[in-house]
């Protein structure tokens, strides 16, 4: 049964032969079909992929101005706040008692001011009196005077008459005195006034002083105090970075810091977004001051987007040295042998062409190796080498 297995297996593999041989003559397999692009000179600029991180333009560590227990502290790592916002209170007790015996103080002094002021209009209508007796009675004892020299009437009517005028004259002087009294207690209690005003426009100020608000629309990246805890003036309660004016940093390499201007705009990935590519602004060029390096670091801004936050990571295109090369569809470029290649056309066979990649310029790799106008296979795949092929 074997010997009849074998027999059979030999008489295939002869028959096998037999129809790929005609007259003697060998018959080819049929070509493969493929797509054909054409080789071409190029002269562009090497597009480099950075990365960075952005960072907020705006950060700011939040600090008491007065000293004092917290008492409210709502916000955490990650919390979101508009500018404004209260973000922790201060036991404002004490300040509240100086504010309002400041104000007592002062309502007090101008009570006092009124009261002096009465006082005042009372000595002057005093005064008019006084100065209007006092005129009459010197008068009369003047008359008097000389009607005793005449003779006309006694002396002790004489007397009298001055002794009214003496009289007249000391009350108009205690009027006067009683005036300038009044005047006096108004610009003490005008003076004690002021003070209690300028005690509780401090007080006030103080007393506002125990809110603390966030400088600007933000995230809360770091809270340094818990509620109940105290806090001494200049203490940090949190720290807030901006997340509407938002930054990255890149680091450049020196042969593509030339190319980036003041202004220019450069398109960005940022992983952690899925809304899509953006574009950042070119602010700065400053050299790489971490050593040993001849880079750069350039500051782009970038414009308020919703879901962006510092501390995400980025990719940024820009354009690098001058590359001048042989073009190509990436596509053509296939790893064999662990060497770079391509496969070009010769006498309707596939060759495989080892060539070096200097760099891509969107679809089109630049390469070395490779002459100008020769036919490239597109996607490969399988394709041997010596293969014969139909450029379609």
């Amino acid at each position: 049964m074997h010997s009849i297995t074998t027999a059979l297996g030999l008489a295939a593999a002869l028959a096998l032969t037999a129809c790929a041989r005609h007259n003697g003559v060998a018959i080819a397999p049929p070509a493969v079909a493929v797509s054909v692009a054409a080789a071409h000179a190029v002269r562009t600029t090497r597009r480099l992929e950075v990365t960075g991180t952005l960072a907020a333009r705006d950060s700011a560590v939040v600090a008491s101005q007065q000293s004092g227990r917290i008492v409210f502290l709502a916000m955490r790592e990650g919390d979101e706040v508009a500018a404004g916002q209260t973000l922790a209170v201060i036991d404002r007790s004490t300040y509240a008692a100086q504010a309002s015996s400041a104000a007592g103080a002062g309502a007090a002094a101008r009570a006092a001011v009124e009261a002096a002021n009465f006082d005042v209009q009372a000595a002057q209508a005093a005064i008019a009196g006084a100065r209007a007796k006092a005129v009459n009675t010197r008068l009369r004892a003047e008359r008097f005077n000389a009607l005793y020299a005449e003779g006309a009437v006694s002396r002790q009517e004489r007397d009298d008459a001055v002794a009214a005028a003496d009289a007249a004259k000391a009350e108009l002087a205690s009027a006067g005195a009683a005036d300038a009294s009044a005047r006096a207690r108004i610009a003490m209690a005008s003076g004690e006034a002021a003070a209690a005003d300028g005690r509780r426009v401090l007080a006030d100020a103080t007393l506002g002083q125990t809110s603390v608000a966030a400088p600007f629309d933000g995230i809360v990246t770091k809270r340094w105090r818990d509620v109940g805890a105290y806090a001494n003036a200049g203490s940090p309660i949190v720290t807030v970075e901006s997340s509407r004016r938002l930054e990255l940093d890149l680091t450049i390499p020196e042969d593509a810091a030339g190319s980036l201007a003041a202004g220019a705009v450069v398109p960005v990935r940022i992983d952690a977004w899925s809304v899509g590519p953006l574009t950042a602004r070119m602010r700065s060029l400053v050299p790489d001051d971490s050593g040993g390096t001849h880079a750069y670091v350039a500051k782009l801004d970038i414009g308020y987007h919703r879901g962006l936050l510092p501390g995400m990571f980025a990719r940024a295109e820009v354009a690098g040295r001058p590359l001048q090369g042989i073009g190509i569809p990436a596509s053509a470029l296939i790893r064999r042998a662990d060497q770079t290649g391509t496969f070009i056309i010769a006498a309707g066979k596939a060759r495989f062409q080892p060539v070096t990649l200097l760099g891509t310029d969107g679809d089109t790799a630049v390469v070395g190796g490779l002459t100008d106008g020769a036919s490239v296979v597109l996607a490969p795949g399988e394709l041997t080498d010596g293969e014969r092929v139909a450029a379609q």
